[in-house]
């Protein structure tokens, strides 16, 4: 009898291990979605006024409007909830170099209106702040995209200018980015962190 008790203890065990351990993995199989939403107790003008005075320093160094920046990053981080900036403070989706510390994770890419997932390793930063130094000077030395793209965006005459170069220049295959920005600009009044580094 004590030996049956035993077997079904451990009978029991296992199951619970498989139940609680194993099934929520198999079920989740496959990558995580960089774009995957996040809690992070700020919402999009929290975030906004988070960020917005490292990109005003920063601006005043590299030259490019304060407002693209900072459409940019919550156009592509969702505001700092996407997965991949909450966690693990990426807010451009910026591929990891060989030997940084990285992150596998799926991604949606629009490219000429059609979507497709892509999988990579991502770029892990100590904070938004580090992120935004490593972007900026990416494009500068143009190791993130066409090194003309930061001669544009630097002595863009207007918003609009600066948001299409983007596309123009390779920088996103999504034809659509230039219109996201310019509304995420509009909305929240981005302009006024220009005229403030003026």
């Amino acid at each position: 009898m004590r030996r049956r008790f035993k077997f079904s203890f451990f009978i029991g065990l296992a199951i619970a291990f498989i139940l609680i351990g194993i099934l929520p993995l198999a079920l989740n199989y496959g990558s995580l979605s960089a774009e995957k939403k996040v809690a992070t107790g700020l919402d999009n003008d929290r975030f906004i006024e988070k960020i917005a005075p490292d990109v005003q320093e920063l601006s005043t160094y590299y030259g490019i409007r304060p407002s693209v920046l900072i459409a940019q990053a919550a156009y592509d981080s969702n505001f700092g909830q996407n997965l991949l900036a909450a966690k693990y403070n990426n807010l451009f989706a910026i591929p990891a170099k060989p030997g940084e510390d990285s992150i596998r994770l799926s991604n949606m890419e629009r490219n000429e209106g059609n979507i497709s997932e892509v999988e990579r390793d991502y770029a892990i930063y100590p904070s938004w702040n580090h992120a935004l130094e490593i972007y900026l000077a990416g494009l500068k030395d143009g190791s993130l995209a066409n090194k003309n793209l930061y001669k544009i965006l630097a002595t863009a005459s207007s918003i609009s200018v600066a948001a299409q170069a983007f596309y123009r220049y390779d920088y996103t295959q999504d034809d659509d980015y230039a219109n996201q920005l310019e509304r995420i600009i509009k909305e929240y009044d981005l302009e006024k962190y220009d005229k403030q580094i003026d």
